[in-house]
């Protein structure tokens, strides 16, 4: 297989960000004002209703789709992708709109369309998706002229977002949307592929020990009683979120499970053992092969 020299590593993660970032808008377009499942919901009146400052997590679904909406904004910047019009991904934009960039048509149609969705239906859905769909495309045309591996890293993001973002619990599993499809061995394989092709622009062992983990996803897949579980989505939620900032910050792996001391360590592994087993495992045979 061919490998990337670590020559931009930033770019590669800045790249990786903004694919996940694509299949977030999308996924939280599709989810509309429904709550995100993987976040405890229960303090969120009480931070609005005082006025108090909430972290990241403790923000409203609104709050955070704004909040996507700039972080794509400025990542479609920093991508170089600003010669994507609006007339190139959508034949509805009117004339004085035609020389709009795309990231700035998509996203405020991404705002009308989760604004108005439950009154309107599935026809403003079905146009935004084919809009992002053809913005897509246009991104990853372009990031392929560029140096090898930043098509690469695009689709490593959006791949792995999509994990999450793209599935329906209750589709069909070999629907698009569904568990086989998102997670199974083509696309495990295939986002695989991509880990370690991008593998020396991250930390030495992240590529791996992502793969192990989703090689242990792409298990709980195709089994109809894990993923049937009523914490299967949000637990995988989770655990892409962590591939996420794994990928994009270069953090180190061993830092999940290496504890400061005894009592920390023992603390540590009852915790991941006890809500995390089955990522736990694949991650330390991931570490005991590596080495």
């Amino acid at each position: 297989m061919d490998v990337l020299a670590p020559v931009d590593a930033d770019r590669v993660r800045e790249l990786v960000r903004f694919g996940w970032a694509i299949a977030e808008l999308r996924g939280r377009v599709r989810l509309g004002s429904q709550d995100d499942p993987a976040e405890p919901q229960s303090s969120a009146a009480h931070f609005h209703g005082d006025h108090a400052l909430p972290l990241s997590g403790e923000r409203t679904c609104a709050e955070k789709f704004y909040e996507l909406t700039g972080v794509i904004e400025r990542l479609s910047t920093t991508a170089g992708i600003e010669q994507i019009h609006a007339s190139a991904v959508d034949s509805s934009v009117r004339e004085s709109q035609e020389g709009l960039p795309a990231h700035m048509w998509v996203t405020q149609l991404a705002a009308d369309v989760r604004a108005t969705r439950e009154d309107e239906g599935e026809g403003p859905w079905m146009h935004f998706a084919e809009v992002l769909y053809k913005w897509d495309a246009k991104i990853q045309d372009l990031l392929a002229q560029g140096p090898f591996g930043e098509a690469s890293a695009y689709q490593l993001g959006r791949g792995l977002g999509e994990v999450t973002w793209a599935l329906n619990g209750s589709a069909e599993p070999q629907d698009v949307d569904g568990w086989e499809f998102l997670l199974g061995q083509p696309r495990a394989e295939a986002l695989g592929d991509l880990l370690l092709r991008l593998g020396p622009c991250f930390h030495s062992i992240t590529a791996k020990a992502v793969v192990g983990s989703l090689a242990t996803w792409n298990r709980v897949a195709m089994d109809p009683a894990w993923r049937s579980k009523p914490d299967a989505v949000p637990s995988l939620r989770r655990q892409a979120r962590l591939w996420r900032d794994l990928l994009v910050t270069a953090r180190d792996p061993g830092d999940i499970v290496k504890p400061r001391s005894l009592g920390k360590r023992i603390g540590i592994v009852v915790v991941l053992v006890r809500n995390l087993w089955l990522q736990t495992v694949a991650f330390i045979i991931g570490l005991i092969l590596l080495a």
